[in-house]
This record gives structure tokens, C-alpha cells and sequence, in this order.
């Protein structure tokens, strides 16, 4: 399952988009969805986002019990306008979710701004964005929590599958146990060649969102 090749494919893939980290799971969606849990999002928060996705961007929002908020998109682009992003903040937002539409990086300098102001996360749905840069940088590289996809129609493919690109180790850390059912050990650490790990301790609840082996080959291919 989770082993060798799933760290080699975080690996290349971090230092391709310009991470100091990346951690692999199952879909997107799964990918979005351990960003909200890391932070922290609770029902009553609300997520600006755009109109203009897959359902997975909003559903994630909704099955957690937040509330999806939707800022209207710019009519050369159709990305998220970030004039409309402003307006649409309250005391309720928890975090801002653009979305690069086919790939397109949306305009994260304003979109940043906006989310400093308000002291709120910003966390990219890059799921067609792999390869695309904005400003010169790989999307992925500017230290927010960025989700990408690897499902058949995406930029490169694991079958299914998708990624986290993000710049702080301690999250990564504990994304990787929530994506491991709350285990802080893989089977790997356990019997890999130079397995130390002793019986994994469940230290959070999590989920079962690993990326396995078979689709991390696939990915560094």
C-alpha cells in the first residue's frame, strides 16, 4: 500500500511545483478535504469559493457542515473575481478557496491580500494545475495548502488520486496521519527494509485517504 514509491512521487512531485512538501492521497477531493480538516473548519464557517467547479469543491464544504460561499468570477478568465471575493467576507470566514479554472492560475496576489487582511486561510483547488505557473512560480509553490488531481483527464494521471503542495513540515506531518486513519505509522515503517516503527499508536482520528504504491509508480512515470 502506502510504501518506497509513494514518498519518491511526494518527493519529485514537491520539488517540481517548488514545495517544501507534498503529501500523496486517494483523490482531490480527499486532498481537500484534509486541508479544511487541518484547519480547522467547523459547521457554521464559511468558504468562498467559486461557482464555477467540479461538485467536489463545494461538497467537501458542505459534508462538513460549512457553508459554501460563492463570489462571482471575472467574465475574461472565469476564475474568482477577488473584488467579489472582498465583498463577500464576514466574520464567518474561515477560509478562501480559489480555484484555477483548466489550469489558469486565478489572481493570488489579490486573493492573498484580501486573506491577510481578514486573517483567513487561502487554500487552492489546483486540481488541473499542475505544470502551470503564475507569475513566473509553479502554482504550488507559494507556501498555501494547494490540492492537485491525478485523475485520468488531469495534466499527468495515477488512475485516480491527488496531492497536497504546502511549505510547512509539521503539517505534512499531520496530514499524512489523517490520511493514514489517524496511525502515525504506514506499513512501511513497519516492514520496510529499514523498518524501526513498532505497532502504529492511532493518535488522531483520521480518514482512509493513503495513496498506494501501485498509483504512486504510475505518477512517477
Amino acid at each position: 500500500t502506502a510504501g518506497a514509491r509513494v514518498q519518491a512521487f511526494e518527493r519529485a512531485f514537491a520539488e517540481k511545483v517548488g514545495a517544501r512538501e507534498a503529501v500523496a492521497v486517494n483523490s482531490c477531493t480527499a486532498a481537500l478535504h484534509l486541508a479544511l480538516v487541518r484547519y480547522g473548519l467547523v459547521a457554521g464557517d464559511e468558504v468562498i469559493t467559486s461557482p464555477i467547479t467540479w461538485p467536489s469543491t463545494a461538497n467537501t464544504i458542505v459534508n462538513m457542515g460549512a457553508k459554501v460561499v460563492l463570489a462571482d468570477v471575472l467574465p475574461g478568465t472565469l476564475n474568482i473575481d477577488p473584488a467579489a471575493v472582498e465583498k463577500a467576507v464576514t466574520e464567518r470566514t474561515k477560509v478562501i478557496m480559489p480555484v484555477h479554472l483548466a489550469g489558469l492560475p486565478c489572481a493570488m496576489d489579490a486573493i492573498e491580500a484580501i486573506a491577510k487582511r481578514h486573517g483567513v486561510h487561502v487554500l487552492e483547488d489546483a486540481a488541473h494545475a499542475f505544470g502551470a505557473r503564475y507569475n513566473g512560480a509553479p502554482v504550488g509553490s507559494r507556501g498555501n495548502h494547494a490540492c492537485f488531481s491525478f485523475y485520468p483527464i488531469k495534466n499527468i494521471t495515477t488512475i485516480d488520486g491527488g496531492m497536497i503542495a504546502l511549505d510547512n513540515e509539521e503539517d505534512a506531518r499531520v496530514l499524512r496521519i489523517l490520511a493514514n486513519n489517524g496511525l502515525d505509522a504506514i506499513a512501511w515503517d513497519r516492514y520496510g527494509r529499514s523498518a524501526v516503527a513498532g505497532p502504529p499508536q492511532a493518535v488522531l482520528p483520521g480518514y482512509k485517504y493513503r495513496m498506494h504504491d501501485v498509483a504512486a509508480a504510475m505518477g512517477l512515470e
